[in-house]
């Protein structure tokens, strides 16, 4: 399954970002050419230009962008985005420490939040559980739902969720709906790409409706994954 995912992102963006790599590099070296020729005659300019090109050739090659003094990622706001990232698994990678320092403290903050929010997670997670199992009992007159039943209503209980939040995303970031449901089930999963982020600023309110629509959504997740896992073991120990 991994090898197969693995060819179909390849065949659809690996020749994508060829192409764009190589129209950068063109541009680059266009306008590196047309400095060059400006400044024939001064090698001062020319070794600065060289080590400018050789700064945005590392930034380009580099999974994290280059500073911005105007939008700097480790502000306070920022940095509190970072640790919820942590505390919560999705693990954006949109900005990574800079330092030694830093790095240390993922790992040893990583343990102690990963902790803490798992214990968080497990407890909200049994009470779904159980508050689901009473919906279905109730609505469906049985003693026990099997565990079908239990997943269809996950599977509803989770789609329904990433579209209530994937709307509330796009209104107050911006985005389209599909951006914003997109961006739903990349943090509610987990998956954590990165190339979309909320605006976290300087803290406050966005920050806290990200970190509790992602606490619900992390548990929706987790109970659709573990309820459809039960059915796929029913339904094997039944062939």
């Amino acid at each position: 399954t991994a090898h197969l995912g693995a060819g179909i992102f390849y065949a659809i963006e690996g020749g994508e970002e060829r192409a764009r790599a190589v129209a950068f590099q063109e541009q680059l070296q266009q306008r590196r050419e047309l400095v060059e020729a400006a400044l024939v005659n001064d090698t001062t300019a020319r070794a600065a230009l060289d080590a400018l090109v050789s700064q945005l050739d590392e930034y380009a090659n580099s999974k994290q962008s280059a500073p911005n003094p105007d939008a700097l990622n480790w502000s306070f706001g920022g940095s509190l985005f970072f640790v919820l990232t942590i505390m919560t698994t999705i693990g954006y990678g949109t900005f990574v420490p800079y330092t030694l320092a830093g790095e240390v403290l993922v790992v040893v903050f990583g343990l102690v939040g990963l902790a803490v929010s798992g214990a968080c997670l497990t407890v909200l997670a049994d009470g779904l559980d159980k508050a689901s199992i009473a919906l279905l009992v109730r609505l469906l007159r049985v003693d026990k739902p099997g565990p079908g039943r239990r997943a269809l209503l996950y599977v509803g209980l989770a789609l329904a969720y990433w579209l209530l939040s994937g709307g509330i995303f796009a209104a107050t970031q911006g985005w389209d709906f599909f951006t914003g449901f997109y961006y739903a089930f990349v943090t509610f999963s987990t998956i954590g790409f990165g190339h979309y982020t909320i605006s976290y600023g300087d803290g406050g309110g966005g920050l806290a409706m990200f970190f509790l629509l992602s606490l619900a959504g992390l548990v929706v997740f987790a109970r659709l994954v573990s309820e459809l896992a039960d059915l796929l073991a029913a339904r094997g120990s039944a062939c």
